[in-house]
């Protein structure tokens, strides 16, 4: 079959007829390469002969009906009946979204009966009109004008399975094998100048058919659906969008969702979830924390101290093994722990370790009040799961930290010099209210009309930097051990060396191919559990042995235990770009608060990101006006040309010579800001200003429109925006600047392809002239005579 074929779909658009000469045409093709189809077509065409119906477009369901057993028999060659009760397959026609025929696998998905459900269907799917009509237009341009496109969106159906009342998701694919796709008259050629258009516009149906008219192609044949059962790979995603994010911690309602999704991952509609954090170093369960939920810290079993009586947590503590008891009735434990769980309805419990970074932060429990319900099998797809809920833990215990700080010190101490007049004045109110007996809290304090800055300079592909180097680390750490094993599988007649030598090579194997996040854990693992102990006993076998490793010991960090050599590069690197961006900040910030105090906060993360608020609200008796907005925002882009410079500059000097990029956000609408007692720090106040967050959250994945190039580029700064009259004086600025040498080539001008709630952006971006300074001391006097 043509693998031009292959794309999805038609539309009412399009004048489409059904048809079965498609597929009779295949038959006749496989004759002569396969004999067995050579004598059925024989069989066939005898049935054919009296049912010349058959042989052209139908029209008429009756004809269908009539001869359901010979179409029946004519679908085996491409829907065989040994895929018949289990697989799920249906042909289609061609200008309805029915059937003629299906499977029963098929018939129960009931996605024709769906169609019109929105919330059964992924966003954008190819059955919408337009996508169909996209769909028909993307095959003409590959079939009969040899264009590279390849329009195949996925269609994700969901439904709830009746027997678990649980969501099941399918990726639905559409194949055009049988369908003909043919050319009334001569076909239209079309000239460079459409071509273009069409590549410009191939999301608009209106537009593509002014150039290809669907008047002068027929569609006539037949689909062949198939849907996939997707479910675990839909969860896990789901999961890691979940889990993975800034804002991560665990609220009632992110843990009832994220309940909600193991129970589909492992079609158990009645499991009940519980999350237990380690917030200090002693990894015990009297200094365990429930997050969100817990089995053996509910409080009925607090109350009876089920925990100390119940062993198991403290060997899955220790042993940092997975543990499933299969029948709490029939398990080694006392009739108290025996008679809590009976009291809960629970008989089936599972409790895994979970591991951050090495270290033992929290514990996984899943219970079933059926016995057996969690075994070994059904819980494999949860190996993927482990370190994402190790990664979220670690997150809510972040946050959690925070808040005890925050608990700690006195209110609002943490104040940026520039407003902390205005908290002293609440503090005044606040301290006569208590005098007059009035107990209220402190009045809120917010600061409108203010213009926000927002910068970010991040370190480029800093995460796929870091798993590079950790895989590179333990591949390092297994062949060193390999080397000992060998040598000492010539020292003895013991085969299990060699065969542990086999699984090293595995191991490092998958490290080079590996993708997915457990294969760093099960190396880890792998050498602490089953490579230490062959070592423990090798080390007595000779003493050539024993040098080798004694040896591979000292090459181990003390720390981790293994080989942190790439690491340490990263990290070192990281931390060096972090100091040295956050250390220029800090310069350029003292000389920016004489320009016109304002509020002044940065984060470290893979890089550093600030914001800066500006006001006549926020300062108590100065006079803001727009120069000091326009020397501000003139003062920030030539700060960010310097820490650009004094990146590429320190490139050269990095054990790993990472790349940074650098973004500005620019905002001319005014906002207002509220300092948030909870969290200690502003934040916007007003749901419109929301927006501006959210841009920030997101710019810096910000992509190019038409294209996939990252808006964020080495050596560059990006000044993002919204509207024309926030860029004008960016372009006098950068104008100045390149006369000053700071930047170089001309203003590059972008639109940024939609994201998630984020429409119209623009951007401008420039490139930092690499030679711009020789040295520090020149670069500050240059500085401050720009800005003045």
């Amino acid at each position: 079959m043509d693998s031009t074929n292959k794309v999805i779909s038609y539309s009412d658009t399009f004048s489409s007829k059904f048809s079965l000469l498609p597929l009779l045409k295949y038959w006749e093709k496989q004759i002569e390469k396969n004999k067995v189809f050579a004598l059925s077509y024989d069989y066939i065409n005898e049935k054919l002969k009296k049912a010349p119906e058959l042989l052209q477009p139908i029209t008429d369901p009756d004809v269908i009906a009539k001869n359901y057993e010979l179409i029946e028999e004519l679908l085996n060659i491409c829907l065989s009946p040994a895929i018949y009760e289990n697989e799920f397959y249906a042909a289609v026609y061609p200008d309805r979204l029915d059937s003629f025929y299906s499977t029963p696998a098929f018939k129960r998905l009931q996605l024709f009966e769906n169609q019109m459900n929105s919330s059964c269907f992924n966003e954008n799917c190819c059955l919408t009109p337009d996508g169909k009509a996209i769909a028909c237009f993307a095959w003409i341009m590959v079939l009969h004008y040899g264009l590279n496109i390849n329009y195949e969106y996925p269609i994700i159906y969901t439904l709830i399975d009746t027997k678990t009342n649980l969501e099941r998701h399918y990726r639905i694919r559409i194949y055009t094998w049988f369908c003909e796709l043919k050319i009334k008259g001569e076909l239209k050629q079309i000239s460079k100048e459409e071509k273009k258009r069409l590549f410009e516009n191939l999301d608009d149906p209106k537009i593509l058919a002014e150039i290809l008219p669907p008047d002068n192609f027929d569609i006539e044949g037949f689909l062949i659906y198939n849907a996939v059962d997707i479910t675990d790979q839909e969860v896990i995603s789901s999961l890691k969008f979940d889990l993975i994010q800034k804002e991560s911690h665990i609220s009632q309602i992110r843990f009832e969702n994220l309940q909600h999704k193991l129970r589909v991952l492992l079609r158990k509609p009645d499991i009940k979830l519980g999350l237990i954090a380690f917030p200090t170093e002693k990894k015990d369960m009297k200094n365990a924390l429930k997050m969100g939920s817990s089995i053996i810290l509910q409080d009925t079993f607090i109350e009876n101290e089920i925990a100390t009586e119940f062993k198991i947590y403290d060997d899955v503590l220790n042993k940092r093994q997975v543990k499933i008891i299969y029948d709490i009735n029939n398990y080694a434990c006392s009739n108290k722990v025996r008679e809590a769980f009976a009291n809960s309805g629970l008989r089936n419990l599972l409790i895994a370790p979970l591991i951050y970074k090495d270290e033992l932060i929290g514990i996984l429990e899943i219970a079933s009040s059926l016995p057996g319900d969690l075994n070994k099998i059904n819980i494999l797809k949860l190996t993927d799961v482990y370190p994402l809920l190790a990664i979220c833990i670690e997150s809510s215990l972040d946050d959690l930290n925070k808040s005890i700080q925050s608990i700690i010190k006195e209110r609002c101490t943490a104040i940026h010099p520039s407003v902390e007049w205005r908290f002293r004045e609440a503090a005044r109110v606040y301290l006569n209210n208590l005098r007059n007996n009035v107990i209220i809290e402190m009045e809120d304090i917010v600061f409108e009309n203010i213009y926000p800055f927002y910068g970010y300079s991040d370190v480029k592909d800093s995460s796929v930097s870091r798993n590079s180097a950790v895989r590179d680390d333990l591949i390092e750490n297994l062949k060193l051990v390999q080397e000992i094993i060998l040598t000492a599988s010539h020292e003895t007649d013991m085969p299990i060396l060699e065969e542990l030598s086999f699984r090293i090579s595995g191991h490092m194997q998958q490290l080079k191919e590996g993708k997915i996040l457990s294969i760093e854990m099960d190396a880890i693992n792998f050498l602490r559990t089953e490579v230490e102990a062959t070592l423990v006993y090798l080390k007595d076998l000779n003493p050539e042995i024993k040098v080798l490793i004694s040896n591979y010991k000292e090459k181990l960090d003390p720390g981790y235990g293994f080989i942190f050599n790439k690491r340490k590069d990263i990290e070192d690197s990281l931390m060096l770009i972090n100091e040295t961006i956050s250390t220029e900040l800090d310069i350029q910030q003292s000389k920016a608060q004489k320009i016109f105090p304002h509020y002044f906060e940065k984060y470290k993360t893979d890089g550093v990101e600030y914001n800066m608020y500006l006001g006549s609200s926020l300062v108590e008796g100065d006079a803001f006006n727009q120069m000091h907005l326009k020397s501000l925002r003139l003062w920030q882009l030539v700060t960010m040309c310097i820490i650009t410079k004094r990146c590429i500059e320190l490139k050269h000097k990095l054990s790993v010579p990472l790349d940074t990029t650098h973004l500005i956000f620019v905002q001319n609408a005014t906002l207002s800001i509220k300092f948030f007692y909870d969290e200690k720090k502003f934040d916007v106040a007003g749901s419109y200003d929301i927006r501006h967050e959210i841009i920030k959250k997101r710019i810096d994945k910000a992509v190019i429109k038409g294209s996939d190039e990252r808006l964020s580029a080495p050596g560059k700064i990006a000044i993002v925006y919204s509207q024309e009259s926030e860029a004008e004086d960016y372009r006098q600025y950068i104008n100045f600047l390149k006369t000053k040498n700071y930047i170089t080539s001309e203003i590059e001008s972008f639109e940024l392809a939609d994201m998630q709630g984020i429409h119209g952006l623009k951007a401008l971006r420039i490139t930092v002239n690499s030679n711009l300074i020789t040295d520090k001391n020149n670069d500050e006097s240059k500085n401050d005579k720009t800005l003045k």
